[in-house]
């Protein structure tokens, strides 16, 4: 089955299998929580304090579009409402890391928000050419915050959908 009615929930840039172009970037934007938050300090345990060094954890989750009375348009619409009123719940993913003047490693719940990137698959790509044991490196590229460690959380964003 083709990808035509698949996007992915990921990545960034356009990626390119064998010098064709399989993921085109459509358009980026910003979403905040549906209504503002308190603004607090959320102090990080050891555990997190931990992964500071590591690289932000990432899920390529696809969808189908098949079978559907939706277009891509109105899904996207829904995702991002559904998004806003989830960081009611999450705020901190829609904050920053911070460091204080003491060197203690926060995140600053201040509803700087999430990023969300629409993007399209080429209509000749396959599932199976993004879900194969063999393609790391493809799949890779498909993230947008892939080379990103977790202290970068005070300049990125805590969350990216695409």
């Amino acid at each position: 089955r083709k990808l035509e009615s698949y996007h992915l929930m990921a990545g960034a840039g356009v990626v390119e299998i064998s010098g064709a172009q399989v993921i085109r970037l459509d358009r980026k934007s910003t979403v905040f929580p549906s209504r503002p938050s308190q603004r607090q300090q959320c102090k990080l345990c050891s555990s997190d304090l931990m992964m500071l060094s590591c690289n932000y954890i990432q899920r390529c989750l696809l969808f189908s579009l098949e079978n559907t009375c939706y277009d891509f348009q109105s899904v996207v619409e829904l995702l991002k409402k559904s998004l806003s009123q989830t960081l009611l719940y999450f705020y901190p993913l829609a904050g920053r890391l911070a460091i204080s003047a003491e060197g203690v490693v926060y995140i600053d719940c201040n509803d700087t928000g999430a990023d969300f990137i629409e993007a399209s698959a080429a209509a000749d790509i396959g599932l199976a050419d993004v879900t194969t044991e063999n393609v790391g490196s493809v799949v890779r590229q498909l993230f947008a915050l892939n080379a990103a460690i977790n202290i970068d959380g005070r300049f990125l964003p805590l969350l990216v959908v695409q």
